[in-house]
């Protein structure tokens, strides 16, 4: 017998018959303690014994195989075994592991500025945010608004719109950064989206028309703050404007570690 982890005597098959039978509580008490499923020993005992032992070992090696195919006979319950290799046991592969990626805030050329922006939608409301930094990574303003919104790109859409509103007079080179991947997309196709989001859509435009601007995506990760400001917008009852003063310190922190360099992990399989 194999033995994961547990000390058993040493037997051999014929050890399990009884009077030209299997015995079916020795099955039991064995496959027990090494973790076999239990009802693998009532399996067993019906295969009949006949006057050859091999034709037995056949049958049983059978069984067991589709056992491992089954996914009922792991690793663990074989550790230890060196007969393993007369098994296929191609469905033992291991899961993929997660992948970790770093997302890091990257701080926009000299003369311009980064503006985030986020939106949230769910069944109790939305909110929008937006935060605007310099090269340096320092805040220099940012918002949180309640709004009400037909869905999440259309709550994003909507905060767009707030931070544009605000970056207007405070620099002319804006790189704005989106968490979702499909509106940036859309913005940067000049496509108008959905028949229910174009007075959005063209809102945006119109807001853009004032400055010189690049558009990109970010994961959720890479733009933790904006969401932040957007889920605390959506309990608000009215516009909120922030700035390095007025910031919450939660807020504060999460801009000094993106200042500093510091990244947020992305876990994908």
């Amino acid at each position: 017998m194999c033995t994961p982890g547990v000390r058993l005597p040493q037997r051999k098959v014929n050890d399990f018959w009884e009077n030209g039978r299997w015995n079916e509580m020795l099955l039991r008490s064995a496959f027990q303690r090494v973790g076999v499923p239990l009802e693998t020993a009532a399996d067993i005992s019906k295969i009949p014994i006949d006057s050859s032992a091999e034709t037995v070992l056949n049958r049983t090696t059978q069984y067991l195989q589709q056992l491992i195919t089954a996914g009922k006979l792991g690793k663990e319950q074989w550790s230890g075994c060196e007969g393993v290799s007369m098994f296929n046991i191609t469905s033992w592969k291991e899961k993929p592991r997660k992948q970790i990626k770093l997302i890091r805030w990257i701080p926009p050329d000299t003369s311009w500025l980064k503006l985030n922006v986020d939106g949230v939608w769910n069944n109790e409301g939305a909110g929008a945010g937006g935060i605007l930094r310099d090269e340096d990574g320092n805040l220099i303003c940012g918002y949180k608004s309640y709004i009400m919104a037909n869905s999440r790109k259309d709550a994003i859409l909507q905060a767009l719109c707030l931070g544009l509103n605000m970056a207007v007079g405070r620099g002319r080179h804006i790189w704005i950064e989106i968490g979702d991947q499909g509106t940036a997309e859309t913005l940067l196709a000049r496509k108008y989206g959905a028949a229910e989001l174009r007075h959005r859509t063209t809102e945006v435009r119109n807001a853009l028309k004032r400055l010189n601007v690049k558009i990109t995506h970010t994961p959720r990760e890479g733009n933790k703050i904006a969401n932040q400001l957007a889920q605390q917008g959506g309990k608000l009852t009215q516009f909120e404007l922030i700035d390095q003063h007025s910031a919450s310190h939660l807020i504060k922190s999460m801009v000094r570690m993106e200042q500093l360099g510091l990244p947020n992990f992305q876990f994908r399989r």
